[in-house]
């Protein structure tokens, strides 16, 4: 009975650890968004040839994007959104311009981004002077974050919404699958394979190995 106390107790602890690491690893590796135009989602054909790619960081409200051939805007200003993967709930991350030829470099910082499983980050068209903090409807271009799970879109963003930034569906939105060109590596997600689990594996192995020499001594010395 002694040696199952000892075994279960060492199979809990790691378990827990194996728990911790992976939620570590989930939630505070920057993630590599591909920008680009998302048919279905998308709707400023101006920006159709524009491209780039941005580093999110949820969990420290950080945003690195970079675009090209995105037309520069004379009488507006473009707003970075995370949006939720059924399009009712979306956050700014700030408002910037192209330069002449089309390139953008922006950060920003948002230290109280809500904690939620965001699906996208969409680049808006907005007004100067623009009184509402909803978004325009009018998307540029956008990115997918990665899942392993297959990503339907069900309603598209079309006109504006609440004060809060929320935007309704469109009525008569056709089912698509956004498909951004392949990045070079996988990035790491929420939804993908946390990189903390081989190392809870090895640690619940070792406390393993260390509760069957501990049996094993104790065994002995009786």
């Amino acid at each position: 009975m002694q040696k199952l106390r000892i075994v279960a107790a060492l199979l809990v602890v790691g378990i827990l650890t194996l728990l911790i690491a992976t939620t570590v690893a989930a939630n505070g590796v920057p993630v590599t968004l591909y920008l680009t135009w998302l048919p279905g989602i998308t709707n400023w054909e101006k920006a159709q040839p524009a491209s780039g790619s941005a580093i999110v960081s949820v969990s420290l409200g950080e945003l690195k994007l970079e675009a090209e051939s995105l037309p520069h805007l004379t009488n507006g200003q473009y707003e970075a959104w995370l949006v939720t993967e059924d399009m009712q709930q979306m956050v700014s991350m700030g408002r910037f311009n192209s330069d002449m030829v089309g390139h953008v470099r922006f950060e920003s910082t948002r230290e109280d981004l809500p904690a939620r499983e965001y699906r996208f980050l969409l680049i808006s068209v907005e007004p100067e002077p623009d009184t509402s903090e909803a978004s325009s409807g009018q998307w540029a271009i956008g990115g997918v974050f990665p899942d392993t799970s297959l990503l339907v879109v069900t309603a598209t963003p079309a006109g504006s919404g609440s004060a809060s930034g929320t935007t309704a569906p469109a009525e008569n939105a056709t089912p698509v699958t956004p498909t951004p060109p392949p990045p070079q590596s996988l990035p790491v997600t929420g939804g993908a394979p946390a990189t903390g689990l081989p190392g809870g594996l090895l640690a619940l192995a070792a406390l393993l190995m260390g509760g069957g020499i501990i049996w094993r001594k104790r065994r002995q010395s009786l």
